[in-house]
């Protein structure tokens, strides 16, 4: 078998062209198609469809031997396992709710850290009469700057 036998010709270059032209507006239809979850899906085949031709075609595999149809194979099924696991997680997202509704009864800070009625108004590392102990040590500074003299005013008095 001589080397341009196992080549493609001319004239499936172009219709691949074609068939990859008629892949490009499929997809730019698709895009403007409501069609919800789906999507992505059909994006995905058109998608699919327009790389196997590609693979197949321009990267000469159609005409390769077994050990190349292997190593196309195996990055085949790596990527669906890729996407299956990436279309797991974008049709599960709606599950689980990404806030708190309206209407739910938030808990208070009293339900969440429960202490007792001194421990959240005291700052932390005092005891319960710390205020009492700073107010009495307050008045007895009070009535010792009152015993003080000036001495500026010691020699008019």
């Amino acid at each position: 078998m001589s080397n341009a036998d196992e080549h493609t010709g001319l004239g499936a270059y172009f219709l691949v062209y074609a068939l990859l032209m008629v892949g490009l507006l499929a997809t730019v239809a698709v895009a403007f198609v409501p069609l919800g979850n789906w999507n992505l899906v059909v994006a995905l085949t058109i998608a699919f469809t327009k790389a196997i031709l590609v693979v197949l075609i321009f990267m000469h595999v159609l005409n390769s031997p077994r050990l190349t149809w292997i190593a196309v194979s195996a990055g085949l099924i790596w990527l669906a396992i890729m996407l299956s696991l990436m279309m797991a997680d974008y049709l599960t997202r709606s599950w689980l709710p990404t806030r708190a509704p309206a209407d739910m009864a938030l808990p208070t800070y009293r339900e969440l850290v429960p202490l007792s009625e001194n421990a959240v108004h005291a700052p932390h590392g005092h005891d319960e009469h710390a205020e009492e102990k700073d107010g009495a040590a307050a008045h007895a500074d009070e009535a010792h700057e009152e015993a003080v003299v000036d001495p500026a005013n010691a020699d008019e008095e």
